[in-house]
């Protein structure tokens, strides 16, 4: 994903700046005293020195995924801070200002990474790609040249907040059929009573008719689903103002060949 993320980055700047890939060359590496001898032609430098969860941003969580006739859960990954070190390493001071002032002003004006400059490895990625100047409270950029024991020059802190990766499937049970409610009085123990409820699902086309059975009914949802209070020894009868007396409820099987779980929309 961080190479991903680079190339994503490298064609932004590109486009927007923009930076002619046969006149300046964008850099990732950690820069050192020799840079400047080194390169041939003007080089913009990408150095991403700090990879760390995002504190300003919001925990991972578990999300519910409704598809078609599935309900699926994913639990979502940390959001990241990907602090860059931008740089600009050209002979005249001015010329690298005047590229530095580009940069800036590309980055500032972007509050995320668009769309159109994403690899496909970040297409996946479920949530925004965002751009921060701001950042998290960190170690200075004065220091970080310390470290690297290179001269203080002018500098874009750029920071990316990014997922740390696709939502993780998490496997889910089949939603329950069968409900019972046991209630007693606690000063008369022999006092108590059971309720049950009864959930299923027919064909969808049969929405809005009711199931009824013997102790009550429920209206049939779009989807089909319904929940009656009733006991697995009730017989359940789908019932319309034309058939009051109904027929059998006949369980429906979306993802049988042929059924209407292949509309769109269904669920």
């Amino acid at each position: 994903m961080i190479d991903a993320l680079d190339r994503s980055l490298e064609k932004f700047l590109r486009r927007v700046v923009p930076l002619e890939s046969s006149q300046v060359d964008v850099v990732f590496g950690a820069p050192d005293k020799d840079w400047s001898a080194q390169r041939a032609r003007p080089a913009v430098g990408m150095f991403l020195h700090s990879i760390a969860p995002a504190p300003s941003r919001a925990a991972a969580g578990v999300r519910t995924l409704r598809e078609s006739d599935t309900i699926e859960r994913a639990r979502d990954l940390p959001i990241m801070a990907m602090r860059y070190l931008i740089t600009v390493w050209v002979a005249d001071p001015s010329d690298e200002h005047r590229l530095l002032g580009q940069i800036l002003r590309a980055v500032a004006s972007h509050n995320s990474l668009p769309t159109e400059d994403r690899e496909p490895e970040l297409q996946a990625l479920w949530g925004p790609v965002t751009l921060s100047l701001i950042g998290e409270a960190e170690r200075t950029v004065f220091e970080m040249w310390t470290a690297l024991g290179v001269s203080p020059r002018a500098a874009i802190d750029l920071t990316v907040y990014i997922p740390a990766g696709k939502p993780i499937q998490m496997g889910t049970e089949k939603p329950p059929t069968r409900l019972e409610i046991d209630t007693s009085d606690q000063n008369e123990p022999g006092r108590h009573s059971s309720r049950g409820r009864i959930a299923g699902r027919v064909d969808p086309d049969h929405a809005g008719r009711r199931v009824v059975g013997r102790r009550g009914s429920a209206l049939v949802e779009e989807s089909g689903r319904f929940v009656v209070e009733a006991d697995s020894l009730d017989e359940l009868r789908l019932a319309s103002d034309d058939n009051p007396d109904g027929e059998p409820v006949v369980p429906y099987e979306p993802n049988l060949e042929g059924s209407h779980g292949d509309r769109p929309g269904d669920g």
